[in-house]
């Protein structure tokens, strides 16, 4: 059809170590639709969310013990998850009339004690999300700390992973 340009079709597989802990799934994600989320949206719930468990009934593992890989034609993207001793600097935010940056000194990356669980969940739900490269080789950070923008946020997730599997020079 004239959609099938803007789908993908990627196999998914949990591993715990160099175990895999569920079967391997075929996944089908048309672009913008109702079988796909948002590269923000999945980097939440699917990555960073440390209640998140294993769906084998038999591990009892979190996300932090295991990779979730995806798989397209001969392309490979594995994500793992760490814990961060130290929190990440404030999100910087540009200020009205000015083409400086300034660093909002009340935005935290962790829940205030105290706060309800309401509280706990839109602060998650609003938290920034950062990247940047870091050399296993030499154990160090070699690209800057840079927040995803809202577009980046709302950017489909498997438009992303067409990206990532097809353009090479992105």
């Amino acid at each position: 059809t004239a959609f099938d340009h803007q789908s993908i079709l990627i196999t998914s597989v949990w591993m715990t170590e160099k175990t895999q802990c569920c079967p391997a799934e075929v996944k089908g994600i048309c672009y913008y639709s109702l079988q796909d989320v948002s590269l923000g949206q999945f980097l939440r719930d699917s990555c960073f969310n440390l209640s998140l468990k294993c769906q084998n009934p038999n591990c009892k593992k979190s996300v932090l013990d295991h990779s979730l890989s995806f798989i397209h034609n001969d392309g490979l993207i594995n994500i793992t998850v760490e814990h961060m001793n130290d929190p990440l600097p404030p999100r910087p935010i540009l200020t009205a009339g000015t083409s400086h940056v300034n660093s909002r000194s009340n935005e935290r990356s962790s829940s205030p004690t105290g706060s309800s669980k309401d509280g706990d969940e839109k602060e998650k739900a609003n938290s920034p999300i950062a990247t940047w490269t870091y050399c296993m080789h030499c154990n160090k950070v070699v690209t800057p700390l840079i927040y995803i923008s809202e577009d980046t946020w709302k950017f489909s997730f498997g438009k992303f992973m067409e990206v990532f599997f097809y353009n090479r020079t992105a």
